[in-house]
């Protein structure tokens, strides 16, 4: 997965907790450390719809995903894509 990533990627997300939005991000490097020796769980998000801005060397996506743990559908979320031409091939930069 690693070569679909620009080497400066940021990854982010945003929750309600308690009735407040908490925003992080980390910068795609951190990102792999923190995973890195995680136990993962079966998930997977299924992207209903999207819609895709293209320019020369960027692409913004705006994906509506239905989140699955376990095999079993549960929440639907809204997810922010931004893509960059790097060496002539696309790579994820910001995922939100």
């Amino acid at each position: 997965m690693k070569e679909m990533i620009f080497d400066q990627a940021l990854i982010g997300n945003t929750s309600l907790k308690d009735s407040l939005w908490i925003t992080k991000q980390w910068p795609i490097d951190e990102f792999y450390k923190i995973y890195q020796n995680s136990q993962s769980k079966p998930y997977l998000e299924i992207v209903d719809d999207y819609d895709i801005i293209l320019s020369d060397r960027m692409a913004l996506v705006k994906a509506d995903a239905t989140i699955n743990r376990f095999g079993v559908p549960g929440k639907r979320e809204i997810n922010h894509i931004t893509l960059i031409k790097s060496d002539e091939q696309w790579k994820l930069f910001s995922i939100a």
